[in-house]
């Protein structure tokens, strides 16, 4: 395969790859495939990046699809393809730049490209959650607010019992999978520190108490509290066997 740019070494990254996967997971975690290829991904997306990193890989070909709604069309083709952004000071440049890719895409790649569409802009271009700009790929604060519930979410379920901790770390890594490709090393930083082991007040509690309901009284129960809070739903249990 020929590499331009190392752009394959990027594409076979294993942050891209999972990215890419999550990304192919919107409003497909419900099906039954997705559901098996979750609980190994580790696994499998590793297997995939071998796949892809082999010398005998094949690239796959176009998909057909019949439209059948609101009723039956002819049959459709389709190839997946991203957008791609230029930055310059000069109108002229990016027009030249345009014009050279439509040469190469369309005499070496086959491609018809859609038609450009120039702007000026101070403050970037929202993309898919991130803030495109000169200088660097930045996270908006909209997916800020996502990564942190799914923090939360994630440390309010290994807290309850209801996730494991091999589990809980699967799940941070596509998180930070999600938001690597852009400059977050201190966003991440805080993340850590905030819903890492060592942070807050308050301490993952193991099993329950005599004053406990039988589920909430099973060792495998977790749940979260002041390590100075007194009440009858913290003890131990004695049992006589």
């Amino acid at each position: 395969m020929k590499r331009r740019n190392f752009l394959f070494d990027r594409i076979t990254d294993r942050g891209n790859i999972r990215l890419a996967f999550l990304k192919a997971l919107r409003g497909n975690r419900s099906s039954l495939s997705a559901i098996n290829y979750c609980r190994d991904i580790d696994k499998n997306l590793e297997a995939l990046r071998g796949n892809l990193l082999s010398p005998n890989f094949r690239w796959g070909g176009y998909k057909s699809f019949l439209v059948t709604d609101p009723k039956p069309r002819p049959r459709a083709y389709c190839r997946y393809m991203d957008d791609f952004v230029a930055w310059s000071s000069s109108k002229k440049q990016l027009k030249d730049m345009f014009a050279q890719i439509t040469d190469y895409v369309g005499g070496n790649l086959k491609l018809e490209l859609k038609p450009p569409v120039f702007g000026d802009t101070d403050s970037g271009l929202p993309f898919l959650g991130f803030l495109v700009k000169e200088n660097g790929v930045y996270l908006m604060q909209k997916s800020k607010r996502r990564a942190r519930d799914r923090m939360a979410e994630i440390s309010v379920s290994l807290g309850l019992g209801e996730t494991t901790q091999e589990k809980a770390a699967e799940r941070i890594r596509s998180v930070f999978a999600a938001i690597d490709m852009a400059r977050t090393y201190r966003f991440r930083k805080k993340l850590c520190e905030k819903w890492g082991p060592a942070a807050g007040d308050n301490r993952v509690k193991r099993g329950g108490s005599w004053n406990n309901t039988p589920d909430n009284a099973r060792s495998a129960i977790r749940n979260d509290n002041n390590p100075d809070n007194r009440n009858t739903n913290l003890g131990f249990r004695v049992v006589r066997s």
